[in-house]
């Protein structure tokens, strides 16, 4: 298709709330672009791109920087030759030839503003790992809380669609936390309610037809179901490659912060807070979390404790305040 490059598909949602999962099942469909890691470009890119303007020099070395590390040679910094991530080795990828087509394909395009930097490179990406592009549909990228750039983004692609995913956050701290043991319970879901307050929110702006929101739970549950609304959004045909996750069409097995391995859809984490969080962890996020947890059917308890009322009242309001005093909005 001759717009490609205008029509991005992004997956949004809190980390660890299943939307790697969604894009590795997204990542082999004939007519889907998909890129197979996180780009970090709205929060990390763009800023380091300001001042930079629109020159295609200095873009395309930030681009190998921030963007194209992951397939650049170890070797090339000087460093032993390994896999790139500890997910993934993508030592098959020609590094140089993928840059010398990022480089032509701006050349041959042009750059109407930044966003044409990441289409470029995920178009770049897919011809150099022998997608066939002719048959695309959509290019998708797949960035933790680019919920909060929807407004950026449909500027630079009106023909944007969105998949958030939203997952129990107890289920979602349980998994989180084992990353990023520093963040206690009520920070986290200060935060959590940020990126789903966001997601309802664009629901409600842009419609079911540009966003959807998929519970993670429903996915794993009800995959055919699921698979069929997330068909019909995106307007791609049914294929063999959606029912199990690859990346670049390799078997991947999950990234579970509990060691699981999966060579399917598995619905097997869904309901594992109630076994590795304690009580009071689980009433606080519940409590801080609730009025989402109702709107979205989640189960929830109704803690006694005077002191777990008290922190969740403060990790409600906290927010708030921050945003009032600062006047900008942060992650929490």
């Amino acid at each position: 298709m001759a717009d490609l490059r205008d029509r991005p598909v992004f997956i949004c949602g809190h980390p660890k709330a299943g939307t790697t999962l969604l894009r590795n099942l997204l990542d082999f469909h004939p007519q889907l672009v998909v890129f197979p890691e996180e780009t970090s470009f709205f929060r990390s890119y763009l800023r380091k791109a300001h001042g930079l303007g629109l020159d295609v020099d200095p873009l395309t070395q930030l681009t190998v920087k921030e963007i194209y590390h992951y397939f650049q040679p170890k070797s090339d910094a000087g460093l032993p030759a390994e896999p790139q991530t500890r997910h993934f080795d993508y030592a098959d990828i020609p590094f140089q030839q993928l840059v010398d087509r990022f480089t032509a394909r701006i050349a041959r395009d042009g750059l109407r503003h930044h966003g044409d930097v990441l289409s470029a490179a995920v178009l770049a990406f897919g011809e150099t790992a022998g997608h066939p592009l002719e048959q695309a549909r959509w290019w998708v990228e797949k960035t933790p809380y680019n919920e909060q750039f929807t407004g950026q983004i449909l500027a630079w692609w009106p023909a944007a669609r969105f998949i958030h995913i939203v997952r129990d956050p107890c289920d979602n701290y349980a998994s989180y936390q084992r990353k990023h043991s520093s963040w206690e319970a009520g920070f986290f879901s200060a935060n959590w309610n940020r990126s789903t307050t966001a997601g309802m929110q664009n629901l409600r702006r842009f419609g079911p037809q540009k966003y959807l929101l998929l519970p993670y739970e429903d996915l794993v549950q009800q995959p055919e179901e699921k698979l069929a609304q997330i068909r019909a959004f995106l307007e791609i045909e049914d294929h063999p490659v959606l029912r199990q996750p690859t990346k670049r069409g390799l078997l991947w097995q999950g990234n579970s912060m509990f060691d699981d391995q999966f060579n399917a859809i598995s619905a097997a984490a869904v309901g594992r807070w109630q076994t590795v969080l304690n009580p009071d962890e689980a009433a606080l996020i519940q409590l801080v979390t609730r009025r989402h947890l109702r709107m979205l059917g989640y189960r929830q308890q109704s803690p006694k404790k005077l002191a777990t009322r008290l922190a969740a009242a403060y990790w409600r309001i906290r927010p708030v305040l921050y945003d009032l005093v600062k006047g900008q909005k942060r992650d929490w």
